[in-house]
């Protein structure tokens, strides 16, 4: 079936599931549970199908490069939309030209669906279907190139809307909590940076450990200060980087969340003050 007729399927699925939020017979639920497992079994290949595997050895993913075309002898980045000729017929379209319009979709319904269909005594199910969609979403939030930012946003938005789900933690939290110690974390558009902190939020509230971890991180990189072979300058860049996203995950709490945390918090700004010109 080609995309757009699975983008119509999951719609009418959501459309019903809306509608009859419960069924009385278990089988019918089970049936239901099981059909949409496949159709967003479905829509997060499709949601994938602008990735490539790193290796044939390995199964990691990454963006496929924008195409490249030659014009005037200089090699021009276009994205897959703007060299496909409009007469093409639907069908003849790359998959990959509807990964943005699946991405999206799965941000505007999944999170919700998921909940809705799988009851509170069935919500382990979940998480293996979750863990299949979030292979697909991580490769398109570690890319910060021009021509991902469509799907960089539509992935934002997803996990921002399933990281409001506690049950969908295990799915999810080791893979933001990695993006958020990426170098690259603050190259976004601004229209992100509000999913962000809710994700953030969302992460570091619902559980007492991980917030603790990354204070523990900044204490480490204020205590490699006193190892005499370190590049200075290095240890200040790592320095700077931790206490922005010390400072990011504060801002994305609230008021007064963190404050037993607060002297540790302003020893982390004093420590790292001489890192302010690298941030």
């Amino acid at each position: 079936l080609p995309a757009p007729g699975q983008f119509l399927i999951l719609g009418v699925l959501n459309e019903f599931i809306m509608k009859n939020p419960s069924l009385e017979n278990k089988k019918d639920q089970r049936d239901l549970q099981d059909v949409t497992h496949k159709i967003v079994d479905a829509i997060g290949a499709i949601a994938g199908s602008s990735l490539e595997q790193t290796t044939w050895l390995r199964r990691n993913l990454e963006v496929k490069p924008s195409p490249k075309i030659m014009v005037d002898g200089t090699n021009l980045e276009s994205d897959v939309e703007d060299m496909l000729s409009p007469a093409m017929e639907t069908s003849n379209i790359t998959p990959s030209v509807y990964s943005v319009h699946a991405l999206t979709l799965l941000s505007e319904v999944l999170a919700h669906l998921l909940d809705m269909v799988f009851y509170s005594d069935e919500k382990e199910r979940v998480i293996p279907l979750l863990v299949n969609i979030m292979h697909y979403v991580v490769p398109y939030l570690r890319n910060h190139s021009a021509h991902n930012a469509p799907s960089y946003r539509a992935c934002v938005q997803l996990l921002s809307s399933l990281s409001g789900y506690q049950y969908t933690r295990r799915a999810w939290k080791k893979e933001a909590f990695d993006l958020f110690m990426d170098p690259s974390f603050f190259q976004m558009d601004a229209s992100c940076v509000s999913h962000w902190r809710a994700i953030m939020d969302n992460l570091m509230t619902h559980d007492k450990t991980t917030f603790r971890d990354l204070m523990t991180r900044v204490a480490v990189a204020q205590s490699s200060s006193l190892n005499l072979f370190a590049n200075r300058d290095v240890e200040l860049e790592q320095r700077a980087m931790l206490l922005k996203r010390l400072a990011f995950a504060v801002l994305s709490s609230e008021s007064d969340q963190y404050q037993k945390y607060l002297p540790d918090i302003q020893g982390a700004g004093v420590l790292t003050d001489g890192a302010g010109a690298h941030c």
